[in-house]
């Protein structure tokens, strides 16, 4: 054998010898009391895997993207109830039908009487219809013409104020007009056509009863108009009809020589709707208006002195207005007393004038007896 040969042999077995030692020794290494035991790994249970879970998207600014869902509409405001569901119904309007009713039948009533006993009671009934005629404004006709004025004013009074009592009643202002001027009409053209069988029938007064109808219902029906002109009456009893009162004459309409009968303009309202406003200062024009007079004296009654000297005056004028003192010292507001005195007033002053409250400022005049 070589000589490194021996070696080389030897080494390896005693490698073998070795690894076959620690081989039996190592249990026993495991068991001795000063080596610490080997731990042995627990095992791990692996991560879980994560779930996606949905991330809501904030909303888009004015620099993001359009998104492609639409974007849900924000809840509407809800409606507010309405006015009427807060508030109770109103009351209905009193029913005053019954009271306009015999209201205007007791105006017709004591009219007609009275005008029995002041045209027909003593007077002579004539053989048959007397179709005539006494004239207009002419110096010697009738009245000297004063009488036409009066029947346009009778017809005119009477309808306005059975027209304010059908519309406190509840009527339509259209409705109350057209009946209470026709009413009135009827209720003059019937005297008319009797004075064709106890004294004559008279175109004229007829004519004149038909334009203070018309004038009523216009007076009614256009506010402006209403508020500008009224149609009335000043009267104080003359000494001719003074002395007649006591022989129990009761036909005051005829006292043509105590009236005075006037067509006026409300200044202060004339400036008012002129200006299209109201003003302070008008107020106080309120208080007087012009008019447009007419008059006679000496016709009828039949004058005392037999030497009297009739006379016809047609004048332009001032007016005290009565109205708008009324509405100076009640005001509008307020109720009870102080309106009904108020409206009664109204009602009471478009018709008549109260006496010595006008004066001529110029005019003309004429007389049959010169």
């Amino acid at each position: 054998m070589p000589p490194g040969h021996g070696r080389g042999t030897r080494r390896r077995l005693a490698a073998l010898v070795a690894l076959a030692v620690l081989a039996t020794s190592a249990p026993a290494l495991a068991q001795a009391p000063d080596s610490a035991p080997t731990p042995v790994p627990t095992p791990v249970a692996p991560d879980p895997v994560p779930v996606p879970v949905p991330v809501p998207v904030p909303d888009q600014g004015p620099s993001d993207p359009p998104s492609s869902a639409p974007t849900p509409a924000p809840p509407a405001d809800p409606e507010p109830e309405p006015l009427c569901q807060l508030m109770p119904p109103a009351p209905p309007p009193p029913d005053r039908r019954l009271a306009t009713g015999v209201g205007l039948a007791g105006i017709y009533t004591g009219l007609s009487v009275w005008a029995y006993f002041a045209w027909y009671y003593k007077a002579p009934e004539l053989e048959g219809f007397l179709f005539g005629g006494d004239g207009y404004f002419g110096e010697n006709t009738y009245a000297g013409g004063a009488d036409k004025l009066g029947h346009a004013w009778a017809t005119y009074a009477l309808a306005r104020s059975t027209s304010r009592l059908m519309r406190w009643g509840g009527m339509r202002p259209v409705t109350a007009a057209a009946l209470t001027s026709g009413l009135s009409l009827a209720f003059f053209t019937f005297v008319e056509v009797k004075d064709g069988y106890y004294y004559q029938f008279s175109p004229g007064d007829q004519l004149a009863n038909t334009l203070g109808a018309g004038l009523s219902a216009l007076l009614e029906l256009s506010p402006t108009v209403g508020r500008l002109l009224d149609f009335r009456v000043q009267y104080y009893a003359s000494d001719e009809y003074l002395g007649l009162v006591g022989g129990g004459d009761v036909d005051v309409a005829e006292d043509y020589s105590g009236q005075r009968y006037l067509l006026a303009v409300h200044t202060g309202d004339a400036i008012d709707l002129a200006r299209g406003r109201s003003a302070e200062w008008t107020r106080w024009l309120r208080l007087v208006d012009v008019a447009v007079g007419f008059e006679t004296r000496k016709y009828k009654p039949d004058p005392i002195d037999p030497d009297a000297v009739r006379r016809q005056h047609l004048f332009l004028g001032l007016s005290f207005n009565a109205q708008g003192a009324l509405d100076l010292a009640l005001g509008h507001r307020g109720g009870g007393v102080r309106q009904f005195g108020r409206k009664f007033g109204h009602g009471l002053f478009e018709a008549m004038n109260l006496p010595f409250t006008s004066v001529a400022v110029g005019g003309v005049s004429r007389s049959p007896d010169d």
